[in-house]
């Protein structure tokens, strides 16, 4: 197992053992369905050698719940906000790598049945 997937399944580790989400993988399905959600998906994004060795993931941590669930919009922020402090504070260090939260962005109300966010965390690996 590389030390990308080792930090991957660990981080998907212990966002299951959180119990923040129904569901959560590695990976962005194109089958995701209602029972899925309230969802977190991780997803590496770039991967940069570091001068010295080892190297920088970029890692997209998807999180969102469906509109139906909740009574308004701002329960629902509400219940993000809650998800995002949960995924961020979770998200800290394994054997050989460490994370850090750079920004989460919103869908803006786009979505008509799901509230969806994604979180993106630099993750140096070595």
């Amino acid at each position: 197992m590389t030390k990308t997937y080792e930090a991957l399944t660990h981080i998907k580790d212990v966002l299951c053992a959180a119990r923040i989400a129904k569901s959560v993988a590695i990976g962005l399905e194109p089958e995701i369905t209602g029972k899925d959600y309230p969802l977190i998906r991780i997803v590496p994004r770039r991967s940069t050698p570091r001068k010295g060795g080892g190297k920088i993931v970029e890692v997209l941590i998807y999180f969102g719940d469906k509109l139906s669930d909740y009574k308004g919009l701002e329960l629902i922020y509400q219940k993000m906000a809650e998800v995002e402090d949960a995924v961020t504070s979770t998200i800290k260090a394994g054997h050989g790598w460490k994370a850090e939260h750079l920004d989460t962005v919103y869908d803006g109300d786009t979505l008509k049945a799901y509230k969806i966010a994604v979180a993106r965390f630099k993750v140096v690996i070595g």
